[in-house]
């Protein structure tokens, strides 16, 4: 309910059905996606490699980046190793992402679109200087998979990655930017 404080500044009452109705959203959201978030994607190993670009915020450089992409079975989490070596450093990251969304955008194709959140922990070396950072991530992307009879499911992704983070050696807060990958992965019968 939108009223007017003192100042005649507008305020927003989150009493009462508001908070109720907006748990009831955020559980039954939660319910439908945990059920359905992998329904689209072989219980199997997926391994594969993907190529990106991460940038801060604002200026800055930004980084390429090459990576080992892991789905392991029965575990609802798509890994990441990545390795980067911009400018003198070393930067080497883990991320694991959890897909909140994911369903066919063009079924006669098996092209998905997914939202997920995830984690990632990074280290960067370089001549003079050591960071440790973690921080948040907001994929969401496009993900093509090719099915086989007798050759394992091929999938391509292209993904934009939001994130937020800090570093923690030396403390910087916030600390993020934009990122997008490209990749392939395969699906083995293991």
């Amino acid at each position: 309910m939108l009223t007017l404080d003192r100042n005649n500044v507008m305020c927003i009452d989150v009493k009462g059905d508001f908070v109720k109705r907006s748990i009831f959203v955020l559980v039954l959201v939660a319910v439908l996606a945990t059920g359905t978030a992998f329904a689209d994607y072989p219980n199997n190993l997926g391994i594969g490699v993907k190529g990106g670009f991460s940038g801060p915020w604002g200026e800055g450089d930004g980084v390429f980046n090459a990576a080992l992409s892991l789905k392991v079975p029965n575990l609802p989490i798509f890994w990441g190793v990545y390795l980067g070596v911009p400018n003198k450093e070393l930067n080497i990251a883990i991320s694991g992402d959890y897909y909140i969304f994911h369903n066919q955008l063009v079924p006669n194709i098996n092209l998905h679109w997914y939202i997920s959140v995830g984690g990632e922990f990074g280290l960067k070396f370089g001549d003079d200087n050591f960071k440790l950072g973690a921080g948040v991530r907001f994929p969401f992307g496009l993900s093509w998979q090719i099915e086989f009879t007798s050759f394992p499911t091929l999938e391509f992704f292209l993904q934009a990655v939001p994130r937020l983070g800090a570093y923690l050696t030396p403390f910087e807060f916030p600390y993020g930017g934009w990122g997008g990958d490209i990749g392939i992965r395969i699906w083995l019968d293991i």
